[in-house]
């Protein structure tokens, strides 16, 4: 389970989006959410920024990009059982966009 515990794994760990590489830079805790920093390897892009917040009495997160009308994508909890899960479905929402 992907918890306040244990976030911070993600951080360091690649992922790639339309064929460029970014590295998981940040990993910020609020109360009711986490916000995720991405930077890219050898691009001109600029860093992306990913928020996975919980709405109350809800058994899903809320995953989604920061700017302007992005979609966000609802994550079960069993989807965030390890580090790996949510690496592949963060890699596969951005890559949708």
């Amino acid at each position: 389970m992907l918890t306040i515990n244990n976030i911070d794994k993600i951080k360091g760990k690649n992922i790639v989006i339309k064929g460029r590489s970014f590295k998981v830079d940040k990993v910020i805790k609020t109360t009711n959410k986490y916000i995720i920093g991405l930077i890219g390897y050898a691009t001109t892009f600029a860093p992306i920024t990913i928020v996975l917040d919980r709405e109350a009495n809800v058994n899903s997160y809320r995953l989604r990009k920061i700017g302007d009308g992005y979609m966000w994508n609802d994550i079960g909890i069993d989807t965030l059982e390890n580090q790996r899960a949510f690496l592949q479905k963060l890699e596969s929402y951005l890559n949708s966009l």
